[in-house]
């Protein structure tokens, strides 16, 4: 829901790209991210290019990825505000699912967030090739901190975030648009469900060492 100044048309348009905006450049994110980092479950032991990604390609994820999901994270500001002075009476889900979902979103923000500024600005700065990051991610996630593996746990915790955020994202759009309850849901979960512990165990491979 859009701030009172805005016109109906405008909230809903917004609010529809609002909900957009957490499937489609989140999903491309995710699913390319586990598939790709998931080949060392098969044993690959180097993941991406050794080489600097093409100019067209980073304008592409910009305009397709990034860009997106800064809307939806700024926007998002505007939406919670809104809902907490009118409380939507029937979520899709119920109420406990929607309180999830807004804990997964800040989880997710933050894994977004490092992701970036530990590896992707570093490889569009010119300092490390793609193929680079598998190895750099491997030896953070088998840290330790006072004996404890941190990184890799706030790792699976973000992983599992990211990958319930989209999986609701989709149920929330779904039933927005009235299809099936019990299919919608058994999709969505499953969904949820194949990209977490994708990543999960993942992490802990990569941690394993």
């Amino acid at each position: 829901m859009a701030q009172s100044s805005l016109s109906p048309r405008v909230a809903r348009v917004l609010e529809r790209a609002f909900e957009l905006t957490s499937v489609v450049p989140l999903g491309a994110f995710v699913v390319i991210h586990l598939v790709e980092y998931g080949r060392v479950l098969t044993g690959a032991a180097v993941v991406g290019a050794r080489r600097f990604p093409p100019p067209a390609l980073i304008a592409l994820e910009l305009v397709l990825v990034w860009a997106p999901l800064a809307f939806h994270v700024v926007f998002g500001a505007v939406v919670w505000r809104q809902r907490r002075k009118v409380p939507d009476p029937d979520p899709p889900g119920g109420v406990g699912l929607l309180v999830l979902n807004r804990l997964s979103a800040l989880l997710s923000l933050a894994f977004l967030v490092h992701h970036v500024v530990r590896f992707r600005l570093p490889i569009l700065r010119g300092q490390v090739y793609p193929a680079d990051s598998l190895q750099r991610l491997a030896a953070e996630l088998s840290a330790t901190r006072a004996g404890m593996p941190l990184v890799a746990a706030l790792e699976l915790a973000g992983v599992l975030a990211v990958s319930y955020h989209f999986a609701y994202g989709l149920f929330r759009l779904g039933a927005r648009h009235s299809f099936d309850g019990i299919r919608l849901r058994i999709a969505c979960t499953g969904t949820g469900a194949i990209l977490g512990l994708l990543g999960a165990a993942t992490v802990i491979r990569l941690a394993g060492g």
